[in-house]
């Protein structure tokens, strides 16, 4: 008997079964050890190893799919798209213009789905885009869709409204409508119009007006409405028309409220020559006429007539010209009456920015104040007006609150301006709260021109 043949085990010996290599599929009864127990165990440990793999196999994240449409409806200002089936939710960016910079990102979680477009109701144009969030490939910031909007917009005939012509005046309003730039989507917007009975005024500044009549068909996206303005009506400069657009057809409670129509303004009722002023946003945008005739430069032009709307050729001053500015009515930097001037506050003048270079022309308060002024600096001359060379006359600032941390000599510094030129004249105004400044004033920080009848009791 040969030597190798007299030294091997039986092959039955249950030491000698080893069990099978693992199988992505579920193994067969041929394949597992007929007996003992070490068969058993590597029935077990086959199975277990073909439960992990299904297991590992059914958790992998599916890819990415294009959503199945995407919906812009304009009365509510949402965008609605399909599931790509991402868990990490989607990366929405919004601009108003095709060759504009996309702004900060939203993110929208998974499942919601929806995105607010909120400028969709102001501007003539505008664009959003819709990208996966995920850790596999077909998710991470996968660009799925770009779709562009056009907001819903009114014309008037005449073109320019006025209160003398509002009565029988008709205002056409077109509604919006989107399209999408990248395929397997669609837009929508009202795809089932309106009629006429979904529409109403929403005004300030006018009183006595409503609508004669609406001129739409059932699914229209385009409608006339009539305007009448009541005989005994009133009109204030400024003063504001929208058309709003009912969702109750639709299923919803909201309204899509169509970009202002503004009547055309006098803004110097009273024909002294001064513009009226009523609102903090018409006080800032002094600074863009120093000379107060009404004229601004170009590049100021688009601010100007956001502070004073649809104003008439000359502001509504006589043939002589405009000639400075006057407050109408008292105004308070703490719009919300919390006692903080903070970004609570209607506009952005948390933080005052001095009016000037020099101010020429002439600023009558009417005794009227100007409340909680607001201003930290660190260099220049503070105040509500950097240098005087007009007049100012009869306005108080009441718990002003002025500061001017420059160590230069020539910064000066006061509640009501800086510095009153050779040529200035202030007269008969006042202060109180608080102003600082290495040369500073309670009213005025240096005056060279004439300051008469007034008084501060500021602490400085």
């Amino acid at each position: 008997m040969a030597l190798g043949s007299s030294c091997r085990k039986p092959l039955t010996d249950p030491a000698d079964v080893r069990p099978p290599a693992p199988s992505l599929n579920r193994p067969s009864t041929a394949d597992l050890p007929r007996r003992g127990p070490r068969g058993l165990l590597a029935a077990v440990v086959a199975l277990a190893a073909v439960l992990i793999s299904a297991q590992a196999h059914a958790q992998t994240p599916p890819p990415a799919n294009p959503p199945t449409n995407v919906t812009v409806n304009f009365l509510t200002g949402v965008a609605t798209w399909g599931d790509p089936g991402c868990d990490d939710g989607f990366r929405v960016n919004s601009r108003t213009s095709p060759s504009g910079s996309w702004p900060t990102h939203t993110n929208v979680a998974s499942g919601d789905y929806t995105f607010t477009v909120a400028a969709l109701r102001d501007p003539d144009y505008g664009e959003f885009r819709i990208r996966t969030i995920g850790d596999s490939p077909d998710c991470a910031n996968s660009a799925f869709v770009y779709v562009s909007y056009r907001a819903t917009t009114v014309t008037s005939s005449p073109a320019t409204l006025t209160a003398s012509n509002l009565n029988g005046a008709t205002l056409t309003v077109s509604l919006g409508s989107a399209t999408t730039t990248r395929t397997n989507t669609s837009a929508n917007a009202l795809a089932s119009g309106v009629a006429a009975s979904h529409f109403s005024l929403s005004t300030t500044g006018i009183s006595g007006l409503s609508i004669s009549g609406v001129s739409a068909t059932s699914g229209a996206t385009t409608a006339t409405v009539t305007l009448a303005h009541s005989t005994d009506g009133r009109t204030t400069p400024g003063a504001t028309i929208r058309v709003v657009v009912a969702a109750a057809a639709h299923g919803g409670s909201s309204a899509l409220t169509s970009r202002a129509v503004f009547l055309s303004s006098d803004y110097d009722q009273d024909d002294d020559g001064l513009i009226e002023i009523r609102t903090l946003q018409q006080l800032n945008a002094v600074r863009w006429d120093l000379d107060g005739n009404g004229g601004v430069a170009s590049g100021d032009q688009d601010n100007y007539s956001a502070a004073f709307p649809g104003a008439v050729s000359g502001m509504g001053c006589a043939v002589t010209g405009c000639t400075g500015y006057e407050l109408n009515n008292s105004l308070d930097f703490d719009t919300d009456g919390d006692g903080d001037v903070d970004s609570n506050d209607t506009g952005t003048y948390t933080n005052w920015s001095p009016i000037g270079g020099t101010f020429s022309a002439t600023f009558q308060g009417n005794g009227h104040h100007i409340r909680n002024l607001t201003l930290s600096a660190t260099s220049g001359s503070p105040g509500l007006f950097r240098t005087v060379s007009g007049t100012v006359e009869g306005v108080g600032l009441p718990d002003a609150n002025v500061t001017n941390t420059s160590n230069g000599s020539a910064d000066w510094t006061g509640a009501l301006a800086s510095d009153i030129a050779s040529a200035g004249k202030v007269i008969g105004c006042w202060s109180s709260g608080r102003v600082r400044g290495r040369s500073a004033g309670g009213l005025v920080g240096r005056v060279q021109g004439r300051l008469a009848a007034s008084w501060s009791s500021a602490t400085v």
